[in-house]
């Protein structure tokens, strides 16, 4: 599964609600025929508290700071796997299918940490002072699970290249592993 999804900040998706037309809708709670104007429902919709606002901006902050750090352990754990590439590749071992895995986990982990990085950029901001602020959440919430799925593709493929690498290791190190296991049994008697 690959999803890479180009990052467009969010101020440039956010509609204009300020030219919405003047239909007349009835109430639905009301037992009434009373006409509401279609504007006052969205403004109703629209509107947060206060408090609502910087709970709603809290929850997408800490969403993005997770996303972000989970970007950052993928980054390490790929830095590793290059690291043990590179000895393997110094003794002459096949390490094409590590390699790949890797650049797939690279170019996904990339994706997710450009999508994060533009929400952080003030794309929070923008949705929770947005005249209409679900119609931007639903924006929001589509660039976080593409950002989610992206990191999943990324774990997948680091796992594929750590199973793909762990065969290639063992045949390499397992006759040093066992020699120096065997030599320090022997001197500690």
């Amino acid at each position: 599964m690959s999803v890479y999804v180009l990052s467009v900040p969010l101020s440039s998706a956010v509609a204009d609600t300020s030219s919405s037309t003047q239909t007349s809708v009835t109430a639905p709670s009301s037992n009434s025929s009373t006409p509401v104007s279609e504007e006052r429902i969205v403004e109703h919709r629209g509107r947060y508290a206060p408090q609502t606002k910087i709970r709603i901006k809290n929850l997408l902050e800490n969403i993005v700071h997770r996303g972000q750090a989970t970007v950052g352990r993928f980054a390490h754990i790929s830095a590793r796997i290059d690291s043990r590439i590179q000895k393997i590749k110094a003794r002459g071992g096949d390490t094409s299918t590590v390699e790949a895995a890797l650049a797939e986990a690279d170019t996904a982990r990339t994706a997710a940490d450009n999508i994060l990085r533009t929400l952080n950029d003030g794309d929070i901001d923008i949705v929770v002072d947005a005249p209409v602020p679900h119609d931007t959440l639903r924006l929001l919430g589509i660039r976080i699970a593409n950002a989610h799925a992206n990191l999943t593709t990324a774990k997948d493929a680091l796992a594929r290249a750590a199973r793909a690498l762990s065969p290639t290791t063992t045949a390499a190190e397992s006759h040093a592993t066992t020699t120096a296991t065997s030599s320090n049994a022997r001197s500690k008697k």
